[in-house]
């Protein structure tokens, strides 16, 4: 029973997303919990919904697997089922990252739950990227939204002209009000708005390049 706690972040559910193919591969049967969490629900859309090795129980999703083309609102299973994967093996997941080299947290997580060799390189989504409207082909995205890895804007803007300097122009990010919150970007810079995660990934899956922080757009484009 897989749950994710408190935390509610694209990167935070991001850790819990190879969880149910390798349960799955012993043979378990793999459930969210209903104390699962997100900023929105376009998130567990996303991580989640269109997971096919999570069960669809009859107090939520119905039967047969989740449809591959579209998202769907996710509703969890109740709590008489006791979560014991996801957030309740939390402490020993830090426990393990903290002596591995960086950039091994889906290992990390993966062997808190008892799992070993070959461990995920990047987190599991099963969602199709469609064709975008605009040529990204050419495009290096930047994305500056960021809640845990807080950056100043001097900062940022600092970052950017760094980048340009290596790779050329960039392009920014600007989410609808209702995915982030709004965050000061450099001017004159040219922006792409996003509406939904989903057409965030379509994008993601186009660009020539994504820059930005430990965020969640970074675990989406690793993804």
């Amino acid at each position: 029973i897989l749950t994710t706690g408190p935390l509610g972040g694209v990167g935070d559910l991001s850790l819990y997303t190879t969880l149910a193919q390798r349960f799955s591969s012993e043979g378990h049967k793999v459930w969210c919990h209903e104390d699962n969490t997100a900023r929105n629900p376009e998130i567990t859309d996303l991580w989640f919904g269109l997971n096919p090795f999570i069960e669809r129980c009859e107090c939520g999703w119905g039967s047969g697997p989740a449809p591959a083309h579209q998202p769907v609102h996710v509703r969890f299973c109740p709590s008489r089922l006791t979560p014991n994967a996801g957030y309740v093996r939390q402490g020993k997941f830090y426990d393990i990252v903290n002596t591995l080299p960086m950039g091994s947290n889906l290992e990390a997580m993966e062997r808190a739950h008892g799992f070993g060799p070959p461990y995920s390189i990047a987190p599991k989504i099963y969602y199709k990227p469609k064709p975008t409207v605009h040529d990204f082909s050419k495009v290096v995205l930047l994305d500056m939204h960021a809640l845990s890895s807080s950056i100043h804007p001097e900062g940022w803007a600092a970052f950017h002209q760094k980048m340009v300097d290596r790779f050329g122009p960039i392009s920014l990010v600007k989410f609808a009000d209702h995915i982030a919150r709004s965050i000061p970007q450099p001017p004159g810079v040219p922006t792409y708005g996003v509406e939904s995660i989903f057409q965030y990934v379509d994008m993601l899956a186009a660009v020539r390049a994504f820059v930005g922080s430990e965020a969640g757009g970074q675990a989406l484009a690793a993804a």
